[in-house]
């Protein structure tokens, strides 16, 4: 009778423990994130805004997290190539991905079938504001110069930009929409060789992001029109908002943490507190006012609401300019 209670015993035991094992097994996972590297993937060349923003925030977090930070940079097809390859990956939050606006651009473009609900939103963590410039002596002194001739001279104002469809694109034929005219846009790999372009006059204007064409701004070079920012950039007040001088166009590069769709809640959660910690660090906002960008957060909720918020106005305006596949 002995051996049987035993028995009886030991296989309640062996049946209980079976029974609880995988809550107690989530919960010790869930508990002990992060317990190795994480990875962390940029669509850019090693260099970039994007990179250098996100090596950046990725210094803090390691600090933080007390875990390994390793980059990954899969540049290739505007950030494409590195968006497709992370929305196929384990949602665990050890792989992580920059996020940026052109993500909204190339779903509506038809791009590698990138999607927005592809992805799990950890937080924003800084703006990337554009600028339209001109050689410092051009003729346009103000925006409202270059608008002016444009409508008389329909298509003769050249616009550098990032490429067709880019975010740096979208941004001056914004502008344009907004204040009737028709400029004759050329595409470049980059910001920076737009403005490199318009530097030595084989455009009469460069959209570009400021950290892109301000090096030629501090030397002399080169003179910034407007921003489209919803307010004045506090590195450089002097210089007014598109809105400001009359044409109501906000637009820009907008960047945060992402991951596959499905990470857990709780991991969402420990991520986005972290990268709020990031943010408002020190550290992180020195290396953004170097590179003439500007440290925001917004949460892992408002984040994903902003962008999904956005994703229909974005739709519009490529629509509007001929570029909408869908």
């Amino acid at each position: 009778m002995q051996r049987v209670a035993y028995l009886l015993r030991t296989t309640v035991g062996i049946l209980v423990a079976l029974l609880t094992m995988p809550h107690l097994v989530g919960t010790a996972e869930t508990a002990g994130y992060p317990e190795k590297e994480i990875a962390l993937m940029v669509p850019f060349a090693p260099g970039g805004a994007t990179d250098v923003m996100f090596r950046a925030v990725g210094a803090v977090l390691e600090k933080e997290l007390k875990v390994p930070i390793i980059y990954d940079n899969r540049e290739g097809g505007g950030g494409a190539v590195g968006w497709a390859w992370l929305a196929r990956q384990k949602a665990d939050g050890y792989i992580t991905g920059a996020f940026s606006i052109s993500v909204i651009l190339q779903q509506h473009t038809g791009v590698a079938g990138i999607n927005i609900d592809q992805f799990t939103y950890f937080g924003h963590i800084g703006f990337v504001d554009g600028a339209l410039a001109v050689k410092t002596d051009s003729p346009f002194k103000t925006l409202r110069d270059l608008v002016e001739y444009a409508k008389k001279n329909p298509g003769a104002v050249t616009v550098g930009n990032s490429g067709t469809g880019s975010l740096w694109h979208l941004c001056a034929e914004g502008l344009a929409r907004k204040a009737g005219i028709e400029l004759t846009h050329v595409p470049f790999q980059g910001g920076k060789p737009a403005a490199v372009a318009m530097i030595g006059g084989h455009v009469t204007a460069s959209s570009s992001s400021v950290g892109e064409v301000y090096e030629f701004v501090k030397a002399g070079r080169a003179r910034i029109l407007g921003i489209p920012s919803g307010e004045r950039f506090g590195l450089i007040p002097e210089i007014p908002t598109f809105k400001e001088q009359g044409y109501d166009f906000v637009f820009g590069g907008v960047n945060g943490l992402i991951g596959p769709k499905g990470v857990p809640e709780n991991t969402v959660k420990i991520l986005s507190n972290v990268l709020e910690k990031a943010v408002k660090s020190t550290e992180y906002r020195n290396t953004m006012a170097k590179f003439m960008m500007k440290p925001n957060f917004m949460d892992h909720k408002a984040y994903r609401e902003w962008v999904f918020s956005e994703n229909p106005k974005i739709h519009e305006l490529l629509k509007q300019v001929g570029l909408a596949k869908r």
